[in-house]
This record gives structure tokens, sequence and C-alpha cells, in this order.
């Protein structure tokens, strides 16, 4: 009983120590991401809330060369921020974010134009509550990129961003396909849209759908964890009894002895 209850003791030591490790990392990365929010002029609550890292991967053709060349950029900093809770878009209503912004360059901040990227959200005619329905990236020449460009979504592009009922949608790395075989990359992706929050920050409580990888990987965890602590059950326990066995033999050769 005193074992079992010590192998108890450490398995609520061990979930104890990954809640605060997932609490940690999870605050950490909600800090580390860029945070936009558009609020409703004739109701002063918010719509719309995106927090993500962006990184960008685009592919320009050299005119002079006629060959397609690749470049990587990251976001640095926030120019403007515009929104709409009540837009049209391609015929139906939508929320929309719009970011001007400056990429990481080693020019002087005062020589760089700011980029644009834009999302839109619908509610689809399905159970989901919102769903990212379109996105533009608009790019300028920087020291490092001496190309500018608009990209768009391709038609065949499928955006997994989306959630049913009140909830938000959370995705630690997903990828936005662009035209040009380029593509917007969101680390640390946290969005609702279609809301109505009385404040720009996300709900203490708020619940979040997963994307398809991080789902895997959460239901992955816990069967890894339940794994570890039983083979960590049979080891102490195979300790035991053989700690047990062997202190019988001692105590029996001890007695032998003496009867000799």
């Amino acid at each position: 009983m005193v074992m079992f209850y010590k192998i108890c003791r450490l398995s609520r030591r061990s979930m104890a120590f990954m809640r605060f490790a997932f609490v940690f990392v999870c605050g950490v990365l909600a800090v580390s991401a860029e945070h936009w929010n558009v609020i409703n002029p004739n109701t002063n609550l918010t719509c719309l809330i995106l927090d993500a890292d962006l990184s960008f991967n685009l592919k320009f053709l050299n005119d002079t060369s006629n060959q397609t060349q690749s470049y990587t950029a990251d976001f640095n900093q926030t120019n403007n921020v515009y929104g709409e809770c009540n837009a049209i878009h391609k015929n139906q209503s939508v929320n929309h974010l719009k970011v001007e912004f400056y990429v990481t360059s080693e020019e002087p901040a005062s020589l760089l134009s700011s980029w644009t990227v834009e999302f839109w959200f619908g509610k689809p005619k399905d159970s989901a509550t919102f769903q990212l329905v379109d996105y533009k990236l608009v790019t300028t020449r920087t020291a490092e990129i001496p190309f500018s460009g608009t990209f768009e979504r391709p038609t065949s592009a499928e955006a997994e961003i989306q959630a049913k009922d009140r909830n938000a949608f959370q995705c630690s790395d997903t990828t936005l396909g662009l035209n040009n075989e380029s593509s917007i990359q969101l680390r640390n992706l946290r969005t609702i849209a279609f809301a109505d929050l009385n404040s720009t920050d996300f709900p203490k409580e708020q619940q979040y759908e997963l994307c398809s990888t991080d789902a895997k990987t959460s239901k992955v965890v816990p069967a890894v964890v339940g794994i570890c602590l039983a083979g960590l059950v049979v080891i102490v326990l195979v300790a035991y009894l053989i700690g047990r066995a062997r202190a019988k033999r001692q105590v029996t050769q001890t007695i032998k002895a003496k009867g000799k």
C-alpha cells in the first residue's frame, strides 16, 4: 500500500508539472504573437481578434533572366490596422482585417515602405460560425527583396481556419497558400470572428478548436504520458518484488546459518 501511495503521488506530481509547463508555454507563445482586433463602432464590441506570428515565402519572376527567384521575409512591426465588422466581400457578409506592416530588413525604417496583408472571414452555409474565406498580400521592394507584387488566394487553396458555435480557432503552425507558389506562414495562431466581445482580448474562459495537426498532438501526448506512467509503475513494482525476494533469501540464509 505504501508503495502504491508513493507511485500515485509521483503520478500526480508529473501531471501537475505537465499542466504547469503547458500553461507556461501557451503564455509565452501568446505574448510573442502580434495582436490585432476589429471593433464594431455601432456597438463598441469586438467582432474580430487575430493573434499570430507571420512569415512569408515568396517567389518572383525575374523579367531580366526569366527565372523564378525565391525569398523569405519575417514580420517586423505593425504600422496601421483597419477593419470592418459589417463589410461585403465577393457578395457575402464578412469581417475584414487589413494590416499595414514592415518586414525585417537591413534598411532604416525611414526608407521602408509598408506591406499589406488582408483577411476576410465569412459565415459559410454549414455549421461553422466563421471561416477564413479570402486573404491577400501586397509587398514592396526591400534591400533583401528587389521585387514587389500582389499575392492572392488561389481558387484551389483551402484554409483550415474555422470554428463552430462561440469557439475560437487555434493552431501552432499553419500555412496559407498564395498564387505563384508563394505562402503565408502563421505560427501561434489564435482567432475569432463574428463575435460580440466586451474586450479586445480573448476571454480567459474562451474555448478553442484546434487545427488537425494540434488535435493529433493533443491526443498523442496524454497517451504517451499514460504509457510512461504505466511503465514507471511496472518498473517500481518489479524492483519492489525483486527487493522483497532478495530480502527473503537473506533471511532464509541467516536462519539456516544459525541452525548449523
